[in-house]
């Protein structure tokens, strides 16, 4: 984890110094950190169980700030499947702790398309009481369609015991 949160550092230092990159930038993170936060904000008793009803939930609460083109993807239920399938079997909600984004690899893609990585720490609670914190990594992609910045890829390594505790 130390290692991403330098990547991260070092990543954001190397960006072009320019005012319209940074301001890209900080538009794409902002994007990228309410897609999270949004989309792992889980209520368990607000999930639908069945599948398809499932996928319109989760469609809802990403269509701020994905594409078109992630929405109608099935990346979207493996991306954020796991977590809602696992507040279903908890019985427990989930929330965003802490959110850190930065720039992948420094000047990876063009201004109009930025490339990010995160570290994420989910807490757990059931009963208004924290039963466990997870904190994994990601990566996505945020690009600039028709002047408004969205998500067009979201890949994270979300730990397989999310399902248990």
């Amino acid at each position: 984890m130390r290692m991403l949160m330098l990547l991260i550092l070092l990543g954001s230092l190397m960006v072009a110094c320019a005012p319209e990159n940074e301001e890209n930038l900080k538009k794409a993170i902002d994007v990228g950190k309410s897609y999270k936060t949004d989309t792992y904000t889980i209520k368990h008793d607000e999930i639908p169980e069945k599948k398809a009803e499932r996928m319109e939930y989760l469609k809802e609460k990403a269509a701020p700030y994905a594409s078109k083109e992630l929405l109608e993807s099935d990346l979207l239920d493996r991306i954020m499947g796991r977590p809602y399938i696992a507040a279903l079997a908890r019985q427990a909600d989930i929330a965003v702790k802490d959110i850190t984004l930065g720039r992948q690899g420094g000047n990876s893609g063009s201004e109009e398309e930025i490339k990010l990585v995160y570290e994420i720490t989910i807490e757990v609670t059931k009963e208004n009481e924290v039963v466990d914190e997870l904190t994994f990594d990601g990566k996505m992609t945020v690009v600039n369609i028709d002047g408004e910045w969205q998500v067009t890829k979201d890949s994270d390594n979300v730990p397989a015991d999310i399902m248990h505790g």
